[in-house]
């Protein structure tokens, strides 16, 4: 029979962690779309190196990344079809690839929506 005290280790080492980084990264504001001959044009107000758009199909959809990180703050969905209406919103990404909210708290974080005609 092996004694208790031969069962128990020494206890281990004491390990420093460094939280995950938070960005104080603003989120882009007062999103804007608009109906033009060739897509839906977005325009949004924010301070970042780069942006995220995203668009879904209705409430309750996945987002979906339209292209790579935008670095004006308009962009045009020339893949927009007439007669749909769709979701959008905007990320702000900074020089270190951080990502902000997006655009809006809103329910499934739509901050536009708008159909060609």
């Amino acid at each position: 029979m092996v004694a208790e005290s031969e069962l128990l280790s020494h206890p281990s080492k004491v390990l420093a962690a460094t939280p995950h980084h938070k960005t104080a990264l603003k989120e882009p504001v007062n999103v804007k779309g608009t109906a033009q001959p060739d897509g839906i044009q977005l325009n949004w107000e924010g301070e970042a190196k780069g942006y995220i758009v995203q668009r879904a199909f209705k409430a309750g959809d996945n987002f979906v990344q339209l292209g790579g990180i935008h670095h004006d703050k308009t962009y045009t969905d020339h893949a927009a079809l007439a007669g749909h209406a769709y979701r959008y919103r905007v990320l702000a990404v900074d020089e270190n690839g951080h990502v902000s909210l997006p655009s809006t708290k809103a329910k499934y974080g739509a901050q536009v929506t708008v159909g060609l005609q």
